[in-house]
């Protein structure tokens, strides 16, 4: 019978311990006993300053505004997300299209939705649009607030059967780190904000005598990151590189997520384009190598990502993505009615996956190649800049438990 049937569980709503609307909250879970591992924010939000609205980030919604997250017991980290908002924004896109709509878009204030329907003064032509959501306002009623998932940013809570926090989580806490910069949380780069105070949602189990334990050991995926630089280039090049931040580590499943350098590239006007620098951007003639171990781990001279390749790929690893004609294509233009909603959201979304099927990583380099290509029009279709490329992998980590004890350990 579940817990929630015969009631065994009492939901509790704390505020945070501490909060500066400005840099970032922390929680404190005071109670003693049995949780489950189910903890979720709500009231997240960004309050402008001024009297003026804009909407989310199309792609993060109100995730992109959680920079840095950790999950600590005391001093010890059992789990933590650093530079979240693109890898959140990537996660969005990477789910079917029904589950964005009907609850991303809702609980999280995001808009990567994307529906068709024929022009009634052509019906050969498709018209593609957005459902509105609430926006980013002044006043603290009126302002855009959204529900987070924990789990989605501590993968450690999805393999607990629940947090022990009397005998051997004994001082849980939670710290936030904001991302306030309007170009990366709205759509406009003249709407300063600062953060609402969030709520932290506890299911604690009233009797917890019954509750199976915790297995002694139990392993996940904890999602890691490293970047490398790509300079502004006019023509055809090539980046070789290094990656240190997975050495030693047993990697899964990475993805390759690309933005420009300079964040003004995605503005128009004080206007953000499209989903602005937390998606990955689409490049010419695009080549990628893995060298893992001493090994080249794709065939020829690289991964080929042009048109739909990459995105067909991405499939196959992640699985469904939210995408639409022209997602991660580059240098399209003039895509008339069909493109009017989604046109500065062209070639946004192109990113590109790997699988290293668990393998533990002594050594990690890059080849990458692409082809500057500055096309004249508006910002959205240059693709000559300066990338900041950021790979998320799934580093594979272990917590043993015994009596009251425990230890994290990487694979």
């Amino acid at each position: 019978m579940s817990l929630y049937t015969n009631q065994a569980v009492k939901t509790h709503y704390l505020e945070p311990s501490l909060h500066n609307s400005s840099r970032g909250s922390e929680f404190r879970i005071k109670h003693k006993g049995k949780i489950l591992p189910n903890l979720r924010l709500i009231d997240v939000g960004y309050q402008q300053t001024g009297a003026t609205t804009a909407s989310y980030n199309q792609l993060g919604g109100v995730k992109s505004m959680i920079k840095n997250i950790h999950l600590y017991d005391g001093k010890t980290s059992l789990s933590s997300l650093l530079e979240a908002p693109q890898y959140q924004a990537f996660k969005i896109f990477n789910q079917d299209v029904s589950k964005n709509k009907s609850l991303e878009q809702r609980l999280n204030q995001s808009n990567n939705v994307i529906v068709g329907a024929n022009e009634e003064t052509n019906g050969d032509i498709m018209t593609l649009f957005q459902d509105n959501r609430t926006q980013s306002q002044q006043a603290l009623a009126d302002t855009g607030k959204g529900w987070v998932d924990l789990r989605d940013y501590f993968p450690i809570l999805k393999v607990l059967n629940h947090l022990d926090t009397e005998n051997m989580f004994n001082n849980l806490r939670i710290v936030i780190e904001y991302e306030l910069d309007s170009d990366l949380v709205v759509d406009r780069d003249d709407r300063s904000g600062t953060a609402v105070s969030p709520r932290l949602v506890v299911d604690v189990i009233e009797d917890g005598s019954n509750v199976a334990p915790n297995p002694e050991a139990v392993s996940w995926f904890e999602i890691e990151s490293d970047t490398f630089n790509a300079a502004a280039t006019a023509g055809a090049q090539t980046v070789n590189q290094r990656i240190n931040g997975f050495s030693n580590k047993s990697v899964g499943r990475m993805v390759m997520v690309k933005k420009c350098s300079d964040l003004t590239s995605y503005i128009d006007t004080n206007a953000v384009l499209g989903v602005g620098a937390l998606g990955s951007v689409a490049q010419q003639d695009e080549k990628l190598q893995f060298t893992v171990n001493g090994v080249q781990r794709f065939p020829r001279d690289g991964l080929n990502s042009k048109g739909n390749r990459g995105l067909a790929m991405l499939v196959d690893l992640w699985g469904d993505c939210s995408s639409f004609p022209f997602g991660s294509v580059p240098n399209i233009q003039n895509v008339g009615e069909a493109g009017s909603v989604v046109e500065d959201m062209l070639g946004q979304l192109s990113y590109i996956p790997y699988d290293n099927s668990g393998e533990r990583i002594k050594s990690l380099e890059v080849n990458y190649k692409r082809t500057g290509n500055n096309n004249a029009g508006a910002p959205r279709y240059v693709n000559n800049k300066a990338l900041e490329v950021r790979i998320y992998g799934e580093v594979s980590k272990t917590i043993n438990m015994k009596g009251n004890s425990y230890n994290i350990v990487y694979n």
